[in-house]
């Protein structure tokens, strides 16, 4: 785990909660995807990883991964009395490219999604129109940034 990281979330705790009594910190997440959030009803994946790396490093705080619906974070943010930490997210998705709204840190996880393809019809993404006439599998309800859009035009078909 990228230690820049981990140093920057217990320092921004330290300085965010300095005044608060209660040690516990929630993380909070909307991905209720593999490797994030693998089961949520056991807590299994990433972030709940994340949570446990961060309890076993911590002698004060008491850290706990939270999936909820991003409607309910974007509702979340706008309170004064935000409690926790929002993880796997970059600024751009929530209009903060500048960084001036919200406080962050260093990524921790690089990620991207992946086309994967039969070895015998195989398959390289090299710009949007590589996408036409295609047809792609994909979990229903989940927003591909550049697939989205293609399947809107009608350039792609999409099997959820």
């Amino acid at each position: 785990m990228n230690m820049k990281f981990l140093f920057g979330v217990m320092l921004l705790l330290l300085v965010a909660n300095k005044a608060q009594a209660e040690p516990l910190i929630y993380l909070y997440t909307y991905h209720q995807k593999p490797p994030f959030i693998v089961d949520k009803d056991k807590r299994q994946g990433l972030y709940y990883d994340l949570a446990e790396e961060l309890n076993k490093i911590s002698p004060i705080y008491k850290f706990h991964t939270v999936y909820v619906p991003r409607k309910r974070l974007n509702l979340m943010l706008t309170k004064r009395n935000f409690d926790g930490v929002v993880v796997g997210v970059m600024p751009a998705w929530f209009g903060d490219r500048s960084k001036q709204k919200y406080l962050w840190l260093p990524g921790f996880f690089p990620d991207r999604d992946d086309f994967v393809s039969l070895k015998t019809a195989p398959f390289e993404y090299q710009s949007p129109q590589s996408l036409n006439d295609k047809t792609v599998g994909s979990v229903a309800g989940y927003y591909y940034k550049g697939v989205n859009e293609a399947v809107d035009s009608g350039a792609l078909k999409r099997v959820n």
